[in-house]
């Protein structure tokens, strides 16, 4: 495959971690934020348990909660979106 054969808009962000803050299990709460949150567990017999946090069915959009919050409005005029060619 070559890159524009990819369709890049239904990309996500996956994290992996043993635990996660209430900060961070509130961030999959807004529907339209491209993450998952997955826990790794590590038992003793070798056996490794991945378990997906799961978000609920309805949630705030960040669209609608950055419009009523300067701080997230100026986060947002910070972030930047990047490209495959910049990471290549």
């Amino acid at each position: 495959m070559k890159k524009d054969d990819i369709d890049w808009s239904q990309s996500r962000i996956i994290f992996i971690a043993p635990f996660y803050t209430t900060y961070q299990r509130k961030a999959i709460e807004l529907k339209d934020l491209p993450i998952e949150l997955w826990e790794i567990k590590k038992y003793s017999n070798n056996t490794i348990l991945f378990n997906q946090i799961q978000h609920p069915e309805k949630g705030d959009s960040i669209k609608t909660i950055s419009q009523k919050s300067e701080v997230i409005k100026n986060v947002s005029k910070e972030v930047m979106v990047c490209t495959e060619e910049m990471h290549l």
